[in-house]
């Protein structure tokens, strides 16, 4: 019988973020606020979860943040023995009965030149959009690579509706984009908001989004940022984005999920399927949104 308590005192050697939150008092809260997802987690857990929870605490967190969220809006996780070991991270049924395969990833905000800056609170400081969007749409870029892999093995079908999910605590400012999220700019080619005026009328002309289909790295060659738009990211039927942290505790599970539709996937997810947070979609060439509260 596997332990049913996720922090365990006897471990030295462990990541940071781990001990700190088994360690410290002032975190208590927190620490028990992932127990109790452990204790609905562990039943579809792989059988390593809990060393390599130690070991790369936050990624594995976001995996098992996902999959009680998605627990507690009722779809039915397939045990992992019924999965490959080496396939995506999690898999579970829709209302159709589909089984629909999950990719996470919690990438960091980079090294060198490409790194996003850490933000400082007491002086103002500018945001680089690019960037965030080039640690975005690298994780969707390696991600994909993966599902490809799964499909070549026949571990997923390309029947099978697949997302990428993206947790953005580690990279700063991923969650300050303004009026079009960054997950939505890495996938779609939503640029700078513009407004031109009558310089004589002092009248607003026009306002849209400047078309950006790449993002220009300091070395090495452009970021692609419109792979919704390309057929060759069919397979992707939509990307998932949340900060959701250990640290930061939300009251409720997954209320600051983004998820985007690919418009030209393969096996594309209905509206509304995931009914958390916010969604997004392209209609008539432009782009809509909803939230969904609970």
């Amino acid at each position: 019988m596997r332990n049913a308590v996720l922090f365990d005192h006897k471990i030295t050697n462990a990541d940071e973020m781990y001990l700190a939150l088994r360690d410290k008092e002032h975190l208590q809260p927190q620490r028990e606020f992932i127990e109790v997802l452990w204790r609905k987690y562990q039943p579809h857990a792989e059988r390593d979860f809990k060393p390599e929870i130690t070991r790369h605490f936050h990624q594995r967190f976001w995996e098992m943040y996902l999959a009680v969220t998605l627990l507690e809006l009722g779809f039915e996780l397939l045990p992992k023995k019924k999965k490959d070991p080496t396939g995506p991270d999690l898999c579970f049924t829709d209302v159709h009965q589909r089984q629909v395969w999950l990719e996470a990833t919690a990438p960091e905000r980079g090294t060198g030149v490409e790194a996003v800056p850490i933000s400082r609170l007491d002086t103002a400081y500018y945001i680089d959009d690019d960037k965030i969007l080039l640690r975005l749409a690298s994780a969707i870029h390696a991600k994909y690579q993966k599902y490809k892999c799964y499909i070549a093995k026949r571990i997923v079908t390309r029947d099978d509706p697949c997302i990428i999910a993206i947790n953005g605590w580690l990279i700063p400012d991923s969650s300050t984009a303004g009026h079009i999220p960054y997950i939505v700019q890495a996938a779609l080619p939503f640029g700078r908001l513009y407004a031109i005026y009558d310089g004589d009328a002092l009248e607003l002309i026009d306002r849209g989004y400047q078309y950006r289909p790449q993002v220009a790295k300091t070395t090495g060659a452009p970021v692609v940022t419109d792979i919704f738009l390309n057929s060759d990211y069919s397979q992707i039927s939509g990307l998932l984005i949340s900060r959701a942290s250990a640290i930061y505790p939300s009251s409720q599970l997954g209320e600051d999920f983004i998820f985007l539709h690919n418009p030209n996937a393969r096996n594309a997810l209905e509206r509304g399927w995931l009914h958390r947070g916010f969604e997004y979609w392209l209609e008539d060439n432009e782009l809509r949104n909803t939230v969904w509260k609970t």
